[in-house]
């Protein structure tokens, strides 16, 4: 692994508005091309939304072929970078949480999510391969949201010669209730954090590889009428 510096760009996402997020990853990769980055990691889902709801599955394209996907390669290219975004692909029939890599203008490939989270299961195929990106600087795997629970993706990470683990995320807490005092709250995100720091910590420890956690930020379901799901995934 040669010098390579990697911004991670913790945005929100909204399931009601794909375009909106789009913007929102240009000019993060806007701003991360002029900081000298040569990989950008944005979260899960982050270009068509998460959120535990139907709205999840309704924006979903062929990737590289979609409008999403081709908009990511053509920013790719003109800001000469790796980006490293989520969004719903559609591969004949089934829609997959994946998290895609263009480089420079080229198409690398993809990472699908295969331990699907609770209420995911209802609208997403689970993925079956483990692959490694190549950009010449660096060597990474990814491992997207709840799949960080299981060692092994982590293990073939490990014997595939990645430098670095990419954890993309959007995970969900369910509602934040106005009622909540400030010191609840507080102690509410230190409790993720530290599950979280244990979590990533372990796998970084047990397979000697650096790993990175990108998160989405805020609410995902303003716009719609049911809002949050009644079951929260983990």
């Amino acid at each position: 692994m040669r010098n390579c510096k990697v911004t991670v760009a913790s945005l929100r996402s909204v399931l009601v508005d794909p375009q909106r997020n789009l913007s929102l990853v240009q000019a993060a990769c806007a701003q991360a091309q002029r900081e000298g980055a040569r990989l950008v990691v944005l979260p899960e889902l982050m270009l068509t939304g998460h959120g535990g709801h139907a709205k999840m599955v309704e924006n979903a394209e062929p990737v590289p072929e979609g409008p999403l996907s081709q908009t990511i390669l053509d920013l790719s290219g003109r800001l000469d970078l790796c980006i490293c975004v989520g969004l719903a692909e559609l591969d004949g029939h089934i829609v997959y949480n994946s998290q895609m890599v263009a480089d420079r203008g080229t198409y690398l490939g993809l990472q699908r999510k295969i331990n699907l989270s609770a209420d995911e299961y209802l609208y997403f195929g689970a993925g079956d391969r483990v692959p490694v990106f190549d950009i010449g600087e660096l060597r990474f795997g990814i491992t997207i949201c709840y799949d960080n629970a299981f060692p092994e993706l982590a293990l073939l990470h490990s014997l595939h010669g990645a430098d670095l683990v990419l954890s993309p995320h959007a995970a969900r807490t369910g509602e934040w209730h106005s009622e909540w005092t400030a010191e609840f709250k507080e102690q509410t995100i230190r409790r993720r954090q530290l599950s979280w720091e244990k979590l990533h910590n372990t796998r970084a420890r047990d397979h000697n590889a650096y790993v990175l956690l990108c998160n989405a930020v805020g609410p995902s379901t303003e716009g719609l009428e049911n809002g949050w799901p009644t079951t929260p995934a983990r």
